[in-house]
């Protein structure tokens, strides 16, 4: 296996938060602190989500996408916006507003040898509604 067969750990992340403020207030500054790069896809008209991103400097990207063509709730039109809006080196991962990552995702990810030609998971607490949130 040679070197190039080899990702850097760089890691770019594409978070989808559309009216979902409440958790993307807490999520946000935990996860910003895991990766190098951060786009947040939402609507025009939320202007909560805005507002948060304007607070953490992160990128903000807006879309009608959501609801093209009589669509309730197309959520893969706004990820692949977000990641048309990323640099693409290294590591690309899309969570929602309610996704926290690990605290030792980071040093876990800096230590692991991970493939180029392979898709990876990972670990992350699911948390059923804002009062579970709250009773962690």
């Amino acid at each position: 296996m040679n070197q190039q067969d080899y990702v850097d750990t760089r890691l770019e992340m594409v978070v989808v938060c559309l009216n979902y403020s409440d958790f993307l207030a807490e999520t946000l500054p935990m996860n910003l602190s895991q990766v190098d790069r951060l786009v947040v896809v939402t609507g025009h008209d939320d202007e909560r989500t805005r507002g948060l991103c304007d607070k953490w400097s992160v990128e903000c990207v807006l879309t009608d996408l959501f609801t093209e063509k009589g669509e309730r709730f197309n959520k893969g039109a706004a990820i692949n916006m977000g990641l048309g809006a990323l640099r693409q080196r290294g590591w690309i991962m899309q969570v929602d507003a309610d996704i926290v990552l690990p605290v030792s995702f980071r040093n876990m990810l800096d230590k692991a040898t991970l493939r180029r030609d392979a898709i990876h998971g990972c670990e992350r607490c699911n948390v059923v509604g804002w009062d579970q949130w709250h009773h962690l």
